[in-house]
């Protein structure tokens, strides 16, 4: 599914949300608590009262852009706040080589996925969507967790000096050098200070640790010529055209009366009138269309009707076609400007296409990292709606009482 192959790489979000995209990353919910933090609030494996559910206010079928993001902000703000309520019970949805994963926790950063994707899609899609949804930003948050603890095990540590440079460098590109302006976002995305500096420092040591993981990934020159000349359509602009066209729909079974208005606007146009001008006098509205030079874009012939893309291949610049019978309608054509097909010549697509090689590959040596790190992970799941993350994450200790614990 389309979302599913969206959140795949999900070691990419990672990366992403570590010091490349800090600021947006660190603000979209509170820290995750540790073992201590669990205790004291009292969290027991499976029970305890269940936080706002983020997914089911994100979402109405039918509704648009709008309503799903505030929908998803709404559910975030509830899920943080219920967070950060110190009486309250918290849920634990799964621990990782016993370190806990809160419902409260899992529910903020859905929301922050679901404002993600709310109007890139239908809404009724998404919501169709929302278990794949649900069970990638889990995974994501588990591959987190075995992220850090494997920074642990490799001594890899952050500083205060390291996240108060963080910090700045946070205020500086959101626009927030004024600390009434930073405390105030902070406030609106459910955050103290002292828990974004703990977001923000494992940001940093996921990224050195898998600038570590990632340190031996190169693009060889011949990888990359290589990968340019066996897609080279990814390199290559196909020819457009930019146009304007009056459509006349027909009407019944008669079309004499509609060829004969079709015939009178050609003869205007090619008399100097303008496709505007004859377009309005021509076309009868609601059905006839006008597509006005001036609010023209460039197309691929690819992307129009068949008779209209034809039509336009054997015209040259600034030409009114003959008069173009269509499914719908007679159409006149008239061609502004055509782009010949180009290709970026491979010493001027070399950067882009080493980029993408070193995205490819580092995609491929973080896979193989996670499925290394997770496979003999001990992780529990408590939450029946998660019951197939163990298989999903080809984890072998499914809670095995056998498995390691931290």
């Amino acid at each position: 599914m389309w979302l599913a192959e969206r959140l795949r790489p999900l070691h990419l979000e990672l990366i992403a949300t570590a010091l490349a995209a800090l600021g947006a990353a660190a603000l979209a919910g509170p820290a995750a608590a540790g073992p201590g933090q669990v205790a004291a609030q009292g969290v027991q494996p499976g029970g305890g009262q269940v936080a706002p559910q983020a997914g089911a206010q994100g979402v109405q079928p039918g509704g648009g852009q709008a309503t799903q993001q505030a929908g998803a902000q709404q559910a975030g703000a509830a899920a943080a706040a219920g967070a950060n309520q110190g009486g309250l019970i918290d849920r634990i949805l799964l621990r990782v080589n016993g370190d806990a994963v809160l419902h409260s926790e899992f529910e903020v950063r859905f929301a922050a996925s679901l404002a993600t994707f709310a109007g890139q899609i239908p809404a009724d899609e998404l919501e169709a969507q929302l278990p794949d949804l649900r069970m990638s930003v889990l995974v994501g948050m588990v591959q987190s967790a075995a992220l850090q603890q494997h920074a642990e095990d490799l001594g890899i540590t952050a500083n205060a000096n390291d996240v108060d440079r963080a910090i700045a460098r946070v205020r500086e590109n959101q626009g927030l050098l004024d600390d009434e302006l930073w405390r105030q976002a902070l406030a609106e995305n459910g955050m103290t200070e002292a828990e974004f500096r703990t977001e923000l420092s494992r940001s940093i040591v996921m990224q050195r640790v898998m600038t570590e993981i990632t340190r031996n990934v190169l693009v060889s020159e011949r990888e990359a010529v290589a990968y340019y000349e066996q897609n080279i359509d990814e390199f290559t602009s196909p020819e457009q055209v930019l146009f304007g066209q009056i459509i006349l729909v027909f009407r019944g079974a008669d079309r004499a009366p509609i060829r004969e208005r079709a015939e009178q606007a050609l003869a205007e146009l090619r008399a100097g009138g303008s496709l505007s001008a004859v377009g309005a006098k021509y076309a009868i509205p609601p059905n006839d269309q006008v597509l006005d030079p001036e609010a023209a874009s460039w197309l691929s012939p690819n992307d129009l009707q068949p008779h209209v893309a034809a039509t336009l291949a054997e015209m040259a610049p600034m030409s009114y076609s003959e008069i173009v019978e269509g499914p719908f309608g007679y159409s006149i054509v008239q061609l502004l400007d055509r782009r010949e097909s180009t290709t970026l010549p491979y010493e001027e697509a070399a950067e882009q296409v080493k980029a993408r090689l070193q995205d490819r590959k580092t995609s491929a040596r973080m896979d193989d990292f996670f499925k290394e790190l997770l496979r003999d992970a001990y992780i529990e799941v408590y939450a029946e709606e998660f019951e197939q993350l163990p298989a999903i994450l080809q984890v072998e200790n499914n809670g095995a009482p056998t498995g390691p614990s931290r």
